[in-house]
């Protein structure tokens, strides 16, 4: 005979079996995991390789507890399927970012990212909406919610100690919780948050006590980072639970107001009167792109693409393509970002107006729901209460970090944190769910399906996570060894055999047997070195037709055809025509019309000295000229205060005779940064040539401001010295030399032969 429990929940009867009881504590626990586990784990592989551990894991436990709910279907043949507050417009906006995946701009990274990037990834999102069916079907009593805030706070105690320690003690290894240091500051005042939340909900003065303490504790580490933000995101994170609390103001103490207000009070306090003017210590920040920055490319993404965006996890490409002018006269130019400014300037970019519009969708109608729900909820007993505690906490939770958002962008360890508190608050606004009664046939059918598709999913998945395993561990490997380059040879076409469309590791594997002969060869070891040869250019080709959207694999291509040139391989037309790619990927970037300038100049050099032949060579010669100019000046035209471009047009004039255009630019460059020995050296000679001595004299002294120890330069300046009867100067010069270098020959040649 079946053990029939019965339990009373929400004023339903429901009678569960021991199975059915015993499946949703399994559930219930890997839930509880995740919540304690993902601001927690990382593998330290590399330093990106921390949110994707996150992000795998994640992956692994919500697939865990998918499979025990079905099994829990088909032994109770009942499932629940009476709809929460959010379901549809979540599966409306996980249609929509489908949409948005099948005509992005590059599918495979976004439907599974790419070089370890995975958090705005459809099959992440997938497994986020699936993470929020099954935390609003079975997190939905006052005591599984403790549990799992239980777990949420200690977590990120945890994590707060932790990092406490690795700033105490250097040695210390904490690589293991790494988390971007954003996420880790909204994590203090969420725990903060948790704990009143919890001190409320407490019914022993024990549970009270612990929950002050762990509050206090975390809320003096919120204030001790002084972040303008975190404070702003905390006081209107109180502000709005106590709005929230007046519905029902009757039921609350004054001492409960009070102690709000005066946290509010200190709070507003401490924004005002930061910490830091009185203690002097600077908090490390991130480097964010500015927020007028992303809107401009985000503004130009959308023109092509309105409605779907570029697709999820491609704001690199909509950076490269579409950052203004302006970005290049900033002081982090040559930096790139994969991610926007904030997390919706991130949805609008990627998704499109229809997915932006439908998250806005599912905030808009929690905010509604919730607020109905807490005015018309009769505060009668202690359940009562606690529930309504519960609405308004976790509607100030929400609303919090949509605030926070506008800030910043967010990471895996943040969307679990939104998807988390979304589905608790769809639960918890919603008083009466019933579960359904479904045909015995129609459940063995419905759970052949999806553990099918589950298993097709894990096995592709894993062979996904194996591959780019190997290729981390090749990383940061020390190569002193001919066994070395062969261990990590075998993991790249392991690498590549577990997920053959990833061009990256085809072209780690180009690069590593490039370095492998420049090993073999600077120890003089026989090897098949024409075969190696061959594999290269294989490897090269292959992945020449993959991943073409990607700029870091086109700058990885770039690099390995300049290796390759280094090695007497020749492959300018490879190289022409990677460059010319980069340039359509990243059009904005001066420093690729520049790499371009410099490939025909050599082309050009080659032709003039009759070592790369042509019909028409001197035809050809002014072609190669005219492109050189070309793209000196695009360089000037996108940074005007380019150092680089002036200095190269600068030569560019000098070697077709414009002695005056010569001198004009490079004097640019000079008067730009008056470091460059390279610089300062090209406009030496050209001042000489003119007979201006005295200003060449001043321009290498200038130099040598900022590099006093610099041996040539000041040898070059006892040359100038020497040749224009200055013999003491000379000496003066030669002498410094040789008290930094005694062993230096030339300097002493030439004080030898000035006595």
């Amino acid at each position: 005979m079946k053990l029939l429990i019965i339990t009373i929940k929400d004023f339903w009867l429901i009678i569960k079996s021991r199975q059915e009881i015993f499946f949703e504590k399994i559930i219930r626990l890997i839930i509880y995991s995740g919540a304690f586990l993902l601001p927690l784990f990382c593998l330290p592989l590399s330093s990106g390789f921390g949110e994707y551990s996150k992000a795998m894991i994640f992956y692994a436990l919500v697939s865990l507890a998918v499979i025990f709910w079905l099994i829990k279907i088909f032994t109770s043949q009942k499932i629940d399927l009476s709809p929460r507050t959010l379901d549809i417009p979540i599966i409306l906006f996980l249609f929509i970012y489908l949409l948005s995946s099948i005509f992005s701009v590059e599918r495979y990274q976004s439907f599974w990212g790419h070089n370890l990037f995975v958090s705005f990834s459809l099959s992440t999102f997938l497994f986020l909406v699936l993470y929020y069916f099954l935390l609003s079907r079975f997190i939905n009593s006052v005591k599984e919610i403790k549990n799992l805030f239980y777990c949420l706070n200690v977590s990120i105690l945890l994590l707060l100690i932790i990092n406490i320690f690795k700033i105490i003690l250097p040695n210390f290894s904490g690589s293991f919780c790494n988390i971007s240091f954003n996420t880790f500051n909204f994590l203090l005042i969420l725990g903060v948050c948790l704990s009143g939340l919890l001190f409320l909900l407490a019914e022993s003065k024990k549970g009270k006590i612990l929950n002050i303490i762990f509050g206090l504790v975390l809320l003096s580490s919120a204030y001790f980072a002084d972040i303008s933000y975190i404070l702003l995101t905390f006081i209107l994170m109180v502000f709005f639970f106590m709005c929230l609390s007046s519905l029902k103001a009757e039921n609350f103490s004054n001492k409960l107001i009070i102690g709000l207000t005066i946290l509010l009070f200190i709070s507003i306090i401490m924004l005002i009167l930061p910490l830091g003017n009185f203690t002097k210590i600077i908090i490390p920040s991130e480097i964010n792109l500015p927020n007028s920055l992303a809107w401009q490319i985000t503004r130009a993404s959308l023109n092509e693409n309105l409605l779907l965006g570029v697709g999820p996890q491609n704001f690199a490409y909509s950076f490269y393509k579409f950052k203004p002018q302006e970005f290049n006269l900033s002081n982090f130019w040559q930096i790139g970002f994969a991610k926007s400014s904030n997390f919706y300037w991130e949805l609008l970019n990627n998704i499109g107006l229809l997915g932006f519009i439908t998250f806005f969708i599912i905030v808009g109608k929690y905010l509604v729901v919730v607020f109905r729900s807490t005015n018309n909820l009769q505060i009668i007993d202690s359940y009562s209460y606690r529930l309504f505690i519960i609405n308004i906490g976790l509607a100030a939770i929400i609303f919090s970090l949509l605030f926070y958002f506008l800030f910043f962008n967010a990471d895996f360890v943040m969307l679990f944190i939104l998807f988390t508190f979304l589905a608790l608050g769809a639960t918890f606004s919603q008083y009466q769910q019933k579960e359904i009664i479904w045909s015995n046939n129609l459940l063995k059918i419905l759970f052949n399906l999806v553990l099918i598709c589950i298993i097709i999913f894990l096995y592709f998945w894993g062979r996904l996570v194996m591959a780019s395993i190997h290729s981390e561990m090749i990383i940061n490997k020390n190569y002193s060894s001919i066994n070395d380059y062969n261990w990590s040879e075998g993991k790249l076409k392991s690498a590549i055999s577990l997920n053959p469309f990833e061009s990256i590791y085809r072209l780690q594997l180009s690069q590593l047997l490039i370095n492998k002969i420049v090993f073999l060869r600077s120890n003089q070891e026989q090897f098949e070195e024409i075969s190696m040869k061959e594999q290269i250019d294989a490897n090269f080709e292959q992945a020449w037709g993959k991943g073409a959207v990607y700029l870091a694999n086109y700058l990885l291509l770039h690099q390995i055809d300049n290796e390759l040139n280094n090695l007497g391989y020749q492959e300018n037309d490879a190289l022409v025509r990677v460059n010319q790619k980069i340039i359509e990927l990243d059009p904005f970037n001066p420093e690729h019309y520049i790499d371009r300038a410099l490939l025909n100049f050599n082309n050009y050099l080659l032709i003039k000295k009759g070592e790369l032949a042509g019909e028409n060579p001197q035809n050809q010669m002014d072609v190669l000229l005219k492109k050189v100019q070309s793209d000196l000046e695009k360089s000037l035209q996108l940074k005007n205060n380019f150092v680089l471009g002036y200095f190269n047009l600068g030569l560019y004039y000098q070697e077709i005779g414009d002695q005056a255009k010569a001198l004009d630019n490079i004097a640019k460059a000079f008067d730009l940064d008056p470091s460059q020995k390279l610089v300062a050296s090209a406009l030496k000679k050209l001042y000489l040539n003119q007979d201006k001595v005295s200003e060449a004299i001043d321009i290498l002294n200038k130099c040598l401001q900022y590099n006093p120890n610099d041996s040539e330069l000041r040898l070059e300046l006892a040359v100038v010295y020497n040749d224009n009867k200055q013999p003491d100067k000379a000496k003066e010069e030669l002498n410094k030399i040789l008290q930094l270098d005694p062993t230096n020959a030339s300097a002493q040649q030439l004080l030898d032969q000035i006595k």
